[in-house]
């Protein structure tokens, strides 16, 4: 799909912390925080920061909700990604595990010592 993978652009917000899935990543089961990234096909570089007002305006409050004015035409490629990539990784032979070094890696060794 020609994405690039890039670290977290705003780590000191914890967005990983405060996601659904982070119950699952503190008892040691891998998770995948997907994000929009700081860049977007097709759009110029002012975007992000339109993006990033409109989005702390309204992000939680009364008006957080769909309009006319959302661009979701990176949704389907989004979903056949992140599809493609939970499909991949249930029909490993291996299983999936934290990247070395990970805070989160030790629980999850520990984890996999207890499986019968």
């Amino acid at each position: 799909q020609g994405r690039t993978v890039k670290p977290d652009p705003y780590p000191g917000r914890g967005y990983f912390y405060r996601s659904d899935h982070f119950n699952m990543a503190k008892v040691g089961i891998p998770a995948i925080f997907p994000n929009p990234g700081t860049e977007y096909i097709g759009k110029g570089k002012g975007f992000l920061a339109v993006r990033d007002s409109v989005a702390d305006a309204n992000y939680h409050t009364v008006n957080d909700e769909i309009n006319e004015y959302w661009d979701l035409s990176g949704a389907e490629a989004d979903t056949r990604l992140f599809f493609l990539t939970g499909f991949r990784a249930i029909n490993h032979d291996d299983l999936q595990s934290w990247k070395q070094g990970d805070e989160f890696e030790a629980t999850r060794l520990k984890m996999l010592q207890n499986r019968p």
